[in-house]
């Protein structure tokens, strides 16, 4: 009988030892396994400036109603929304050209548009808008619709720049390379669209 008793108490204290083992690091590296890594904080993404048209999408042909009269257009000026500018922009411009031979490069475009001095509250321009209802704002060169003779593609730029741009006066007619060229330090962001025109294609 004493040696079922001492069998038993032995069993139980290797039970207890086999505890007690159970709730220790095996060895000093253990503790690192509890060390959770923080998850990393995800990089924002960039706002982009954008520059829309409920008329005709990038790289799209432009409808014939903003094309000249010669070309059975309506010679409307294209309806225009711009969006995420710099929060510090204070205003905006608009220029329109076209760089398809015969018409040239750079300053040598040949110039369809340009409205200057956009308040930074107007993000948009409607169809056929008229600038002179647009307080303070100029107009360097009023709309003149697609006319070319063959395929061209035309492109429009919206400059977002800041308080330190000077006003530009009316009938200032420039192209975007010119404008660019001209008011570079001014300029915040910019973001262009463009579309084709081809009066032999319906």
């Amino acid at each position: 009988m004493d040696i079922i008793k001492k069998a038993a108490l032995q069993g139980f204290a290797v039970s207890l030892l086999a505890v007690a083992l159970a709730g220790c690091p095996l060895n000093k590296n253990d503790d690192a396994q509890l060390i959770v890594t923080p998850t990393p904080t995800p990089t924002p993404t960039p706002v982009v400036m954008t520059l829309t048209s409920t008329a005709f999408v990038e790289g799209a042909k432009i409808p014939t109603e903003y094309a000249c009269t010669e070309k059975m257009g309506m010679n409307r000026s294209v309806p225009l929304a711009w969006n995420n500018a710099p929060a510090n922009t204070s205003k905006y411009a608009v220029i329109m050209d076209d760089e398809t031979s015969p018409c040239g490069a750079n300053e040598n475009a040949c110039k369809h548009w340009a409205v200057y001095n956009i308040p930074r509250t107007i993000t948009s321009l409607t169809t056929g808008q008229k600038v002179t209802d647009l307080a303070g704002v100029a107009e360097g060169m009023t709309y003149a619709g697609m006319c070319p003779p063959s395929k061209h593609t035309y492109k429009i730029t919206t400059y977002a720049l800041k308080d330190t741009m000077p006003d530009v006066a009316s009938g200032t007619a420039l192209t975007r390379s010119q404008f660019k060229t001209q008011y570079s330090s001014h300029i915040l962001s910019e973001v262009t669209l463009s579309g084709t025109f081809d009066s032999t294609v319906p």
